[in-house]
């Protein structure tokens, strides 16, 4: 059986937040040993306990005595292995307070965190029928994040539902871990925070993509912004009872992939 591994993160989620995104990437067991022994050594070479990007783009925290090219190179080599080594990257967006105004009443049992979460779990399943993958996969999470109950009551849910549920959802198991000891955590952290940033500017009319984003990105990474229009259609696909843990069936999902398909660099809109 083929053994793969996903790693999420998300940007945003703090209040007031204009924009949160999820974040994550797939990777080949195998292929995430690897990363993370690469990528340890990059770690110690740039003198870093942990890559983080909120720091990295404004040079504070472990980078605040980094100079520009440093930081830099830091990202270079971060970029360089999450495209060697990842199979898929996706990173989902949704505006907080759209959310909650669209949504209404289900806002209060279904966040928006635990929305794009079931999103991008979704995703991830498209991606595995697609490409005929056979085999299970693990999802891992970073502990003690704010939403960390919420991903495991999602991700609880999946196994609960029995063997034909988790079997339709590739689903092994899930974990939450600390960013510095699964470092495939790093990977998707870069990727929530650029993705998140090349949005918020995007809105603001500076569509112009960053030189690291358009680096980080591939044709086949999956990547959109959820609109208005989708939040409608999970809100009349709850209201009509459908099950909330698979929301890429029917004309709901249709929309979704048509969200990803029309994406920008490498699959994401800009």
């Amino acid at each position: 059986m083929v053994l793969s591994e996903v790693y999420f993160d998300e940007s945003g989620t703090h209040a007031g937040s204009p924009m949160i995104t999820m974040a994550g990437y797939l990777f080949k067991r195998e292929q995430a040993q690897r990363f993370s022994r690469y990528w340890a050594k990059c770690l110690e070479r740039l003198g870093l306990p942990a890559a983080h990007m909120t720091d990295c783009a404004t040079g504070n925290g472990d980078y605040a005595s980094m100079s520009m090219s440093q930081r830099v190179l830091s990202e270079k080599l971060l970029i360089e292995t999450i495209k060697k080594r990842s199979v898929l990257g996706f990173s989902f967006a949704v505006d907080p307070q759209l959310y909650d105004e669209v949504m209404g009443p289900f806002a209060a049992t279904m966040s928006a965190y635990s929305y794009l979460l079931t999103v991008a779990v979704a995703g991830v399943r498209q991606w595995a029928n697609t490409a005929g993958f056979q085999g299970r996969i693990s999802y891992f999470f970073e502990s003690g994040h704010q939403h960390a109950s919420e991903a495991n009551q999602y991700m609880n849910m999946i196994a609960k539902h029995g063997p034909d549920v988790a079997d339709f959802m590739f689903y092994n198991a899930h974990a939450f871990l600390d960013k510095k000891d699964a470092l495939p955590l790093q990977a998707a952290d870069m990727l929530a925070w650029l993705h998140r940033n090349h949005i918020i500017k995007a809105q603001a009319g500076r569509t112009k993509p960053r030189a690291d984003f358009l680096a980080l990105v591939r044709p086949k990474d999956l990547a959109g912004e959820i609109t208005r229009e989708h939040l409608l259609m999970t809100r009349a696909h709850f209201e009509r009872g459908g099950p909330g843990f698979d929301t890429m069936d029917g004309r709901l999902g249709q929309l979704y992939r048509a969200a990803i398909a029309t994406g920008s660099p490498g699959g994401l809109n800009s």
